[in-house]
C-alpha cells in the first residue's frame, strides 16, 4: 500500500512505529538520535526523546510504501518529492526498514518500481544515502545507482555517508525481464 504524508491510518502508523523502534539501533547513527528525515547533521538533537521526532517527520513529510506478508506489514520505504540537493530537485528515498525476521528476502525490491515510476512521472533522478558499513543496503543500491558523493567519517570514525543517485530510466530497464529488453 501507498500512503501520502499525513494520511497514514492509525493501525498502519502503529505498525510503522513498531518497525522504527525495533530497527532504531540498526541505523548509524540510531534513528533516536535524529530530529527528522533527510537530516545531514548528527548532533543527537533528539537524544532522550526516543524515535518520536524522527517518526513524526516520517508521518508528516514522506510518502510511505508498505510491504506485507500474510496480512502483516513487514517493512516500509519512505520518500520525499521534491527534495533539493546540490541545486537540483530529486525524489529522495529517506528510509527503508524491514522487520528483522524478514530481512534477506528481497522485500526492499518491492519498493523499487513504485519509486522509479514516481521519479519518472516527475522527471527527476532518485537520491538515497546510507552509511558505508551498511553492506546489505550498499549491495542493493549498487544494482541501480552510483555513488555521487562520499563524506568520510561523517557518521562516526571510519563510517562514511554515501550519497547515491539513480537514473530512473536505467533502473526501470533493469527491472524488466531480459527477454523484454
Amino acid at each position: 500500500m501507498r500512503y501520502r504524508p499525513g494520511r497514514v491510518p492509525a493501525s498502519v502508523r502503529d505498525r510503522l512505529h513498531d518497525l522504527v523502534e525495533t530497527s532504531d539501533r540498526d541505523f548509524v547513527p540510531p534513528l533516536s538520535w535524529r530530529a527528522a528525515i533527510g537530516e545531514s547533521t548528527w548532533a543527537a538533537q533528539s537524544l532522550g526523546r526516543g524515535v518520536e521526532p524522527y517518526f513524526a517527520s516520517l508521518m508528516t513529510q514522506a510518502e510511505i510504501i508498505t510491504a506485507g506478508c500474510d496480512r502483516t506489514i513487514v517493512g516500509f520505504c519512505a520518500f520525499q518529492y521534491p527534495h533539493a540537493w546540490r541545486g537540483r530537485d530529486y525524489l529522495y528515498v529517506s528510509t527503508a526498514i524491514i522487520a528483522p525476521a524478514f530481512r534477506g528476502r528481497h522485500i526492499t525490491s518491492r519498493f523499487v518500481l513504485p519509486i522509479v515510476l514516481t521519479a519518472l512521472r516527475h522527471r527527476v533522478p532518485i537520491l538515497a544515502k546510507t552509511w558505508s558499513s551498511n553492506a546489505r543496503c550498499v549491495r542493493a543500491l549498487s544494482r541501480w545507482a552510483r555513488v555521487v558523493e562520499s563524506l568520510p567519517s561523517d557518521r562516526s570514525p571510519g563510517v562514511d555517508t554515501l550519497y547515491w543517485q539513480f537514473d530512473p530510466g536505467v533502473a526501470l530497464c533493469s527491472l524488466m525481464p531480459r527477454w523484454a529488453r
